[in-house]
């Protein structure tokens, strides 16, 4: 049986995992795992052979919340309903542009430098998504070894023998330009703004 390092305390290990149900806060705990898990690779006290799997489901499903984060404040602003239950990044990548393009109609976003930066970084993000969805089209290849049995019979394994992905150029390179694009969308935008003014509109 594991035993608990003598120098923590007593209630070190106590997670109070139901205090922050928000998008932002999962978002935030799933993108400091991935750092976590990559600084073991990155500082040679694991191999990447042993945690590319879970490195990768990792990183996938922090870019899933960061969409939905995105989306959630986009849509709190825009007063809609909630974010879309689904685990297609693809979809809602599209669905972040069209927000996006929403606040360019309507003429919230109009400095050509802001949609610019946008649309370079929403290009260099669709990519990296791609690369990741051409992996794990259905989201479930980093986490079992085989494809669906239902229409799977054979148990044919998701990857290839022979199937080698980099890391660091293939996975976290492009993954920091995408987090990084997740993470900056709603302060570019000046979305905290665009709901001041809404509210203030609102009360004229």
């Amino acid at each position: 049986m594991e035993s608990k390092p003598k120098l923590l305390p007593q209630r070190y290990f106590t997670a109070h995992i139901g205090q922050n149900p928000s998008w932002n806060v999962y978002r935030g705990a799933y993108q400091g795992a991935v750092e976590h898990l990559w600084r073991d690779v990155e500082e040679g006290r694991a191999s990447p052979d042993a945690v590319a799997l879970p490195l990768l489901f990792l990183v996938r499903y922090a870019l899933e919340l960061g969409y939905k984060w995105n989306l959630a404040e986009f849509y709190s602003a825009l007063e809609r309903g909630n974010v879309n239950p689904v685990h297609d990044l693809t979809g809602l990548h599209v669905e972040l542009g069209n927000v996006f393009e929403e606040l360019v109609s309507i003429g919230w976003v109009s400095n050509e430098e802001t949609k610019e930066e946008f649309r370079k970084r929403y290009a260099a993000a669709s990519e990296f998504k791609d690369w990741l969805q051409e992996l794990d089209k259905w989201n479930d290849a980093f986490r079992y070894p085989y494809k669906n049995p239902r229409c799977n019979p054979e148990m044919t394994p998701h990857f290839d023998f022979s199937k080698q992905v980099d890391l660091f150029t293939d996975v976290m390179e492009p993954y920091q330009q995408a987090r990084i694009f997740l993470n900056c969308t709603l302060d570019v935008v000046g979305l905290d703004e665009f709901k001041n003014h809404r509210l203030t509109a609102g009360d004229r």
